[in-house]
């Protein structure tokens, strides 16, 4: 793989910055911004300024200057354009693969199509997000990523859940919880994350469609959860699909 610094980038003038950290650096999570517009980084750079718990190492308007300062400043999580110039986010994903093992990437796009969203959870990003989102959204997903969950936007999740199903949990072994779940709920959650509609589950364990639904709505409450398809990134972060897939 070339390096950000090599080939046809080497004549290229840096655009991005590092800004200096405090004394408590080393307690916060550290996030690089890249983007290819001023003000989109300055307005990230605005929300994310006042959370006590993020130190904001630096910006890049490029994708060469992110790949150099990923190397460089070694961020928890990576905000990344998926449109950066002159390679995309997709891009920049496939030339990342060293510095993915200790970078979290959040993709912010302004129209990521299906194909995009399950490339870019395919080659490592463990967040997609419209730029959209408000700024309670980006500071969540920004936190549950950084303590190793996957999150993607409402709008993107319909086209990414094959994806999702095929990414391994983030989560260790012993931390998996059940979060109070009954063995039959766990394989009533294992149906779900299969794609399996109330009638399918109901054939297969020989129970009424009304059964299903009460299972469903006991996950529902002792999750929190209030849709399938927010079940699905909730149970790959928590490694209830793989607990449920052993069980089955």
């Amino acid at each position: 793989m070339d390096s950000p610094g090599k080939g046809f980038f080497h004549s290229r003038p840096r655009r991005g910055r590092v800004f200096p950290t405090g004394n408590d650096f080393d307690s916060k999570v550290k996030i690089l911004i890249a983007d290819g517009y001023p003000i989109f980084r300055e307005g990230l750079k605005h929300v994310l300024s006042t959370q006590q718990d993020f130190a904001v190492l630096g910006e890049a308007a490029d994708s060469v200057e992110t790949l150099r300062l990923m190397d460089l400043l070694k961020p928890d999580v990576l905000l990344l354009d998926m449109a950066m110039p002159p390679l995309d986010g997709i891009e920049v994903l496939a030339r990342s693969e060293i510095n993915l093992r200790t970078t979290r990437v959040i993709i912010l796009s302004a129209s990521a199509n299906s194909n995009q969203t399950v490339k870019a959870l395919e080659l490592g990003a463990c967040g997609v997000l419209r730029k959209e989102v408000s700024s309670e959204i980006l500071l969540k997903s920004i936190r549950a990523v950084a303590q190793g969950q996957y999150w993607v936007g409402r709008r993107d999740m319909a086209g990414a859940i094959d994806a999702l199903r095929a990414l391994p949990s983030l989560e260790s072994e012993n931390t998996s919880r059940n979060f109070g779940l009954t063995p039959r709920e766990i394989q009533i959650l294992q149906s779900l994350f299969e794609g399996l509609t109330n009638k399918d589950i109901a054939r297969g364990f020989g129970i009424s469609q009304q059964t299903v639904k009460h299972h469903i709505s006991s996950i529902f409450n002792k999750t929190g959860m209030s849709n399938r398809l927010e079940l699905v990134i909730f149970s790959i972060n928590q490694g209830l699909n793989r607990s449920a897939r052993l069980r089955v």
